[in-house]
């Protein structure tokens, strides 16, 4: 016996979590404006507010306790606007939307670093101060013979 089954395709790249995150718009045409994001996901999010944004515009949000990051506003609805995010968050850093502390950038200019105490750094043994005298002078010297070999030959 056979059941057919529909696979239903979601626009949507993951969870949704709600949240009532305190958030900065930036826009190119207007000054910074508060929002108030209640809704995000790893592709995107959405946003409360009366001030008129226009679709199809590319802003940039700081959201408290996940950083800033850049959005294509998608459509109106009734209490805001919903936005996709141009690239996708960490689902790790979802947990953390709306939680009270200084926003972050994401992306490549500034990464988050984690300081774990009860991992030891790695042992980093130098070779001795003679050893790495004679092999800067030995590189010295080959270089020499390298420049004096080429212009004999010219």
């Amino acid at each position: 016996m056979y059941v057919e089954a529909k696979v239903y395709r979601t626009r949507r790249a993951g969870e949704r979590f709600d949240t009532e995150a305190r958030s900065t718009l930036r826009s190119g045409a207007s000054a910074p404006i508060d929002v108030v994001v209640d809704q995000v996901s790893r592709s995107g999010c959405h946003i409360v507010t009366a001030e008129t944004v226009d679709v199809g515009e590319i802003i940039t949000l700081g959201i408290a306790g996940l950083g800033r990051v850049e959005a294509l506003v998608v459509r109106r609805t009734p209490s805001g606007y919903g936005c996709a995010f141009i690239s996708h968050v960490p689902e790790s850093l979802l947990r953390e939307v709306g939680v009270e502390s200084p926003v972050l950038a994401i992306g490549a200019e500034a990464r988050r670093s984690v300081y774990d105490p009860e991992i030891e750094p790695p042992d980093i043994e130098k070779y001795p101060v003679r050893t790495r005298f004679l092999v800067i002078v030995g590189f010295c010297v080959l270089s020499w013979i390298c420049i004096i070999s080429f212009i004999a030959m010219i």
